[in-house]
């Protein structure tokens, strides 16, 4: 009798622990998604305050892309 009460508070006590685990997994993935759309609405906002900065940022990372990509071949 004494085990079965014993074994039943550690399956209780494991359950929380799985649960805290996923709303601990649950919450980062929350503030995961604060920081992206943190972030794009920062880029957004460049975009429309310095809009020939970003075409021109867009080039150079695309002809960077395509060299390296040429080089890869």
């Amino acid at each position: 009798m004494v085990d079965d009460a014993s074994s039943t508070r550690e399956a209780v006590r494991g359950s929380s622990g799985a649960e805290e685990a996923a709303s601990e997994r649950a919450a980062s993935r929350v503030s995961d998604g604060v920081a992206a759309r943190r972030i794009v609405e920062r880029a957004l906002d460049f975009v429309q305050e310095q809009p020939w900065m970003a075409v021109a940022g867009a080039f150079v990372v695309g002809y960077l892309a395509a060299q390296l990509v040429k080089r890869m071949d």
